[in-house]
């Protein structure tokens, strides 16, 4: 799993850190150590907000491709679409409304 975290003294600094994924349930609660813990400092907040939000956004997707492939082996139905986001869902909510 990714973990993303901004410094709360510098916002121009971004803690990335990566777990390894846990063979069993048993493992939760445990500290694990992980995989790659690392400290990116940008140029300016603004870059540093922007690697955040494609980190998220990469992270997302990737859970959803997850979760399709998930379906497939479980033979669900390949017409039920992903939940919209909730900024997507109501921007094409308001422009229902506008016509």
């Amino acid at each position: 799993d990714l973990e993303v975290t901004g410094d709360k003294d510098d916002s121009r600094v971004l803690h990335l850190t990566i777990h390894r994924p846990s063979a069993s349930s048993g493992a939760i609660g445990r500290p694990t150590t992980p995989l790659l813990a690392a400290k990116f400092i940008f140029d300016d907040h603004i870059r540093c907000m922007a690697a955040k939000q494609r980190l998220t956004k990469g992270r997302l997707k990737a859970r959803q491709r997850k979760l399709h492939q998930i379906g497939r082996l479980l033979e669900l139905p390949g017409h039920l679409q992903p939940c919209p986001s909730p900024p997507a869902h109501a921007l094409h909510t308001m422009r229902q409304e506008a016509y």
